[in-house]
């Protein structure tokens, strides 16, 4: 799912998101705990690349994890505002 990040909600920040209706995953959401992983960049480390023998290839990566509970919005206004948000964001 995209996610928005609202800095001022909360001591952490709170992430914002939209499942539609039509999905029935969002009946699960409700009050329980969830966790969003977001993946970041990511590459090859090849051997050749250490001065110290021997070596071996790895991989560098960047990921976060948060976690909170999930609350499902059912607010009219304030839903629509979330999918407002979230289009003047991935639309643009």
């Amino acid at each position: 799912l995209p996610f928005l990040l609202d800095r001022a909600a909360g001591p952490h920040g709170t992430l914002l998101g939209h499942v539609a209706r039509a999905n029935p995953h969002w009946h699960e959401f409700a009050g329980r705990p969830a966790l969003a992983v977001f993946s970041g960049p990511h590459a090859y480390v090849s051997p050749t690349w250490y001065e110290a023998e021997p070596a071996v290839p790895t991989w560098n990566y960047l990921a976060v994890h948060a976690t909170g509970r999930a609350e499902v919005i059912e607010d009219r206004a304030a839903l629509l505002e979330i999918v407002r948000r979230s289009v003047d964001v991935y639309e643009a």
